[in-house]
């Protein structure tokens, strides 16, 4: 184990959710070691479909608790979802919940199927009180990613405001595609918020989850394999659950700087990425885009 990885001291009730389906470690471990790194002292819970052994060993040795599940795709498209207007039709009568369950591990693509399996999950975690639902690839943790907890609620987090819904290519298919008519000219001017980091308490995660499974269920397309960041920011925009709080990119605890032009983008004397008044920011997403960004950080783990 990489010395900066000591293995975490449990004394909180913070839990990390995310995905890794046919990754070798190598993708994940600068989110690993990254976040082994910090005072973090939660859960961190890895839901792993066709992990590689080397990976689940790493994975295990890093603290991480995994969570098997199939998903058959070879990436993240299913191709049981292509007659969606009939799924459709079958998530519109009520089903038990175990049928509804096994269908969706079958049809859903994986980025609109991780919401299922974050809800069972915190439905069965009484002990997690907040919570923080983010990708594993491109995620590297500056500090401990709830040192600056936003209070409750759930908290969206912006990308760059250059770029708004309308101007953006993949938001436009996303929701023209997904929503009913006239959605995407009430969303153009919005900013884009981010499906890769959502943090919330565990009472409004849940009520997250399940409306985001909702939305999903009464999709007009599952065309865009990718399209839960679509129905993320018309949840959020429309406000489709009260509790949501939207916060400025690179201000509370996260930075997607993906978008972000280069000379917007502060860090201090050791490279790491830092808000307006100059603290650390302490989960940066997005961070392999921009590589004079990544080298400095990704040396400090020896990666």
């Amino acid at each position: 184990m990489h010395p900066l990885n000591p293995p975490r001291i449990m004394k909180s009730n913070d839990a990390i959710l995310t995905v890794c389906h046919r990754m070798p470690f190598s993708k994940t471990a600068a989110f690993v070691k990254s976040l082994n790194a910090t005072e973090f002292a939660g859960q961190c819970h890895f839901f792993c479909s066709f992990c590689d052994d080397e990976t689940v060993e790493n994975l295990r040795r890093s603290n991480i608790d995994i969570h098997a599940f199939l998903f058959l795709a070879r990436h993240v498209r299913q191709r049981l979802a292509t007659p969606w207007p009939l799924w459709r039709r079958f998530f519109a009568v009520p089903q038990p919940q175990w049928l509804a369950d096994a269908v969706s591990r079958r049809v859903l693509h994986l980025f609109y199927l991780r919401h299922l399996l974050y809800l069972r999950f915190l439905e069965q975690s009484p002990n997690v009180s907040r919570v923080l639902m983010c990708d594993c690839r491109d995620v590297y943790f500056q500090t401990d990613p709830f040192r600056d907890w936003p209070g409750d609620g759930l908290h969206a987090f912006e990308e760059d405001r250059t770029t708004l819904i309308g101007d953006c290519e993949h938001h436009r298919r996303w929701i023209s595609q997904l929503a009913p008519p006239g959605t995407l000219e009430k969303l153009t001017h919005f900013p884009r918020v981010c499906a890769g980091t959502i943090m919330g308490d565990r009472h409004s995660a849940i009520r997250f989850l399940r409306k985001m499974l909702e939305m999903t269920y009464a999709a007009d397309s599952l065309e865009p394999q990718d399209g839960d960041q679509g129905l993320f920011n018309i949840l959020v925009h429309e406000r489709r659950i009260e509790e949501i709080v939207v916060h400025r990119n690179s201000e509370s605890s996260v930075s997607t700087i993906g978008g972000t032009l280069g000379e917007k983008i502060t860090t201090d004397s050791e490279g790491f990425v830092t808000c307006p008044n100059g603290r650390r920011v302490p989960i940066l997403h997005q961070y392999d885009r921009k590589p004079d960004i990544a080298k400095p950080l990704l040396a400090r783990l020896g990666l």
